[in-house]
């Protein structure tokens, strides 16, 4: 069922990479002010490192962390989305888009001591999580930084316990297609729950305005 779920989403990406800047509304100035605080705490954790960033979709959170990192292997399921973000202004020489399954990660010749995901936790299966993490703190160095930024959900929306059952959304494409979607909604005290285990230490932010939280933990020596 969870390999199912993951299909259908890597399906829906792929078709919407078109799209996905002006759906975001990440071609709109008042959208970056709005999430500019978000930005520069992102920035300022992956400052100087050498990162691996998980689900990069065309390349928006990048361009903006290519300004203060060493470099970033940016990866996503999706050739698609990754064509998408190339067309950018971005730091060629500090970047390196590669095609990389988030489930099962690639050797890429190195590891890490940063990682970060923006909008992707949510996306992944609550049975699936523990393979994800496990998967990605393969690639890293001990005492790594690794952050994870997603939304907040509106009112109507409520929040996704850790331990129920994937919370899903039916979205519609320009061509009229629907697809679902998961996406989960933990509260502060289940975000901690979730990564607490793989943590030296922990730090949760929200930011109403921008809704988004974001968690950054460091990575324990043995996993």
């Amino acid at each position: 069922m969870e390999n199912t779920a993951i299909s259908l989403m890597q399906e829906y990406y792929d078709r919407r990479a078109p799209v996905y800047d002006q759906s975001m509304q990440y071609d709109q100035p008042e959208t970056v002010v709005r999430q500019k605080p978000v930005i520069d705490k992102l920035c300022h954790w992956m400052a100087g490192r050498t990162v691996l960033e998980i689900a990069c979709g065309p390349g928006f959170w990048t361009t903006w962390v290519t300004q203060s990192a060493k470099s970033i292997v940016a990866t996503d399921y999706n050739e698609s989305t990754l064509v998408e973000a190339r067309k950018k202004e971005i730091n060629q020489d500090r970047v390196n888009f590669r095609v990389a399954d988030a489930y099962a990660l690639p050797d890429f010749g190195l590891l890490f001591d940063a990682a970060f995901g923006v909008d992707w936790f949510c996306h992944v299966p609550i049975k699936a999580r523990t393979r994800f993490l496990d998967g990605l703190h393969k690639k890293l160095e001990p005492n790594a930084d690794i952050v994870f930024c997603d939304q907040l959900p509106r009112a109507e929306e409520g929040s996704s316990p850790v331990n129920s059952e994937d919370h899903f959304q039916v979205r519609t494409l320009p061509d009229g297609s629907e697809h679902r979607v998961i996406k989960n909604y933990p509260s502060e005290s289940e975000v901690r729950a979730i990564f607490m285990p793989y943590a030296q230490s922990i730090e949760y932010n929200s930011f109403p305005e921008s809704r988004r939280w974001m968690v950054r933990y460091i990575l324990r020596s043995v996993v």
